[in-house]
């Protein structure tokens, strides 16, 4: 005989059994809980969540803000009605969500993490421009979450607070503290009423050494002389002093080696050369000696012809009015320096002594300048009649190389063939000592035929005669 119940207790029964598969169903479709990217809204609603009995909590479909979010008490769910308006949640939840760090400070936005609602974006430096510099210098800071405004924030060089030029959410210009010592500093920054970022690696360099000025060559000579400078971090320097009167002109040669130009109005007194790390003073004294009229030392090259280019070197060439060779003046001249001056060999020069003159007198060379004339090479072709030779006679080539000048000349007969001019036969002689020259071609097969034919001279190449001369006749034969 079966049993039978009341019927209020099969309506019971019949809640219940409803009432378990709806929790079933709600169990399978748990929402899950994704990272956002950046911040998700304000952090009005964030909170400490100690008390696991009402968290708050973002689902799948990421509300812009906190006020979409819905609380689930663990204990007792809430109706599949109060869930119905959220995408993301479908029916009762009971899961115990992690517990949050500190609630996070005004404005700074939060993110979503897996179990764990609030949490705080902070400040991330991403790069500090340059990467390394001197204390004292101006560097960006580049990153994000800094704030918009720096309030209490502060830019951290190891324990050592930089001071702030500029500051925005994304850069921060700072200057690196002074008293860091050279090496590796970790750089962080604090926003207003934020936390402090993860350490980024700055380098502190050294600081530039200050020249030093060790020696100088001369030690003594007048306004416009050349000094060479000997020492170390002479590198960018910006000035050179010769008893604190600026030399207006100074050419770095390297780390260790100056080249400056006495300047007008210098006394006697040390040389200084100053760089962006400082100045350095030789400790003895350059002495500034009277002007006195130039002098020549040496000249080159000692000979050439008009129009060459000769360097003279010696002393008190500054504020050269002239320079005459054998009392014929250049009209081209250049003062390089005190010491030295170029000029052309002017047209009519002859052989004789090099003169320089300035407002303090006028100076000589104690040996002769020789000048080369023009060489010339000349050649006459005996035994034609009106430029003709007839078949099988001989011809004479004779010419002359002036100035006389030790050498050989080559004497070449040449046909026409096709246009072109084809070697028949060519010998060497040597210039007499009056430079003359002489060659006969005797009466042969190839003079027999007849045509166009040159005789061709030509001198060889020596050291004082760069290039050869060359000279030619033309004749025919019929």
């Amino acid at each position: 005989m079966r049993k039978r119940y009341p019927l209020a207790m099969l309506l019971i029964l019949v809640a219940a059994m409803v009432l378990t598969a709806a929790l079933a169903a709600s169990a399978l479709a748990l929402p899950t809980f994704t990272q956002a990217v950046g911040a998700v809204g304000p952090c009005a609603t964030c909170h400490t969540q100690a008390d696991t009995h009402a968290v708050t909590y973002h689902a799948n479909n990421l509300m812009t803000d906190c006020s979409n979010c819905h609380k689930v008490n663990v204990s007792t769910p809430p109706t599949p009605a109060t869930c119905a308006t959220d995408p993301g949640c479908h029916g009762a939840v009971t899961v115990i969500l992690a517990a949050h760090a500190a609630a996070p400070a005004p404005g700074q936005g939060c993110t979503t993490t897996p179990g764990c609602h609030g949490v705080v974006a902070g400040a991330v430096i991403t790069s500090i421009t340059p990467s390394h510099a001197t204390v004292g210098t101006s560097v960006t800071v580049a990153g994000t979450g800094f704030g918009a405004t720096q309030g209490t924030g502060t830019v951290m060089f190891g324990t050592t607070a930089a001071t702030v030029t500029s500051w925005s959410d994304t850069s921060i210009v700072v200057t690196v503290p002074a008293l860091l010592l050279p090496g590796a500093v970790d750089v962080t920054v604090t926003p207003d009423g934020g936390t402090a970022s993860e350490a980024f690696s700055f380098t502190v360099d050294a600081p530039p050494v200050a020249p030093v000025v060790t020696s100088f060559t001369p030690t003594s000579a007048a306004e416009g002389a050349l000094v060479s400078v000997t020492g170390t971090g002479f590198t960018g320097a910006t000035a050179v002093t010769f008893n604190g009167t600026a030399a207006t002109a100074f050419t770095v040669v390297s780390g260790t080696e100056i080249s400056a130009t006495v300047p007008t109005g210098a006394t006697t007194g040390p040389i200084a050369v100053t760089t962006p790390a400082g100045t350095g003073t030789s400790a003895t004294d350059f002495t500034i000696v009277p002007a006195a009229a130039p002098t020549i030392a040496s000249f080159a090259p000692t000979s050439g012809a008009v129009g060459a280019t000769v360097t003279l070197t010696g002393t008190g060439f500054t504020g050269a009015t002239g320079v005459t060779f054998n009392g014929v003046a250049a009209t081209i001249f250049t003062v390089v320096n005190d010491a030295q001056m170029t000029a052309k060999v002017p047209t009519g020069a002859t052989t004789g002594a090099i003169a320089v003159t300035t407002p303090l007198g006028t100076g000589t060379s104690t040996t002769n300048f020789t000048v080369l004339k023009a060489t010339k090479i000349s050649i006459k072709l005996s035994g034609l009649t009106a430029g003709v030779l007839k078949r099988g006679r001989a011809v004479t080539a004779t010419g002359r190389v002036t100035p006389i000048r030790a050498g050989k000349v080559t004497i070449t007969l040449q046909k026409k063939k096709a246009g072109k001019w084809v070697k028949v036969k060519a010998v060497t002689r040597t210039m007499s000592a009056t430079g003359t020259y002489k060659w006969v071609y005797r009466a042969g097969t190839a003079l027999s035929a007849r045509g166009y034919y040159r005789v061709h001279t030509t001198t060889a190449k020596t050291a004082k005669y760069k290039a050869g001369l060359s000279v030619w006749k033309n004749f025919r034969v019929r």
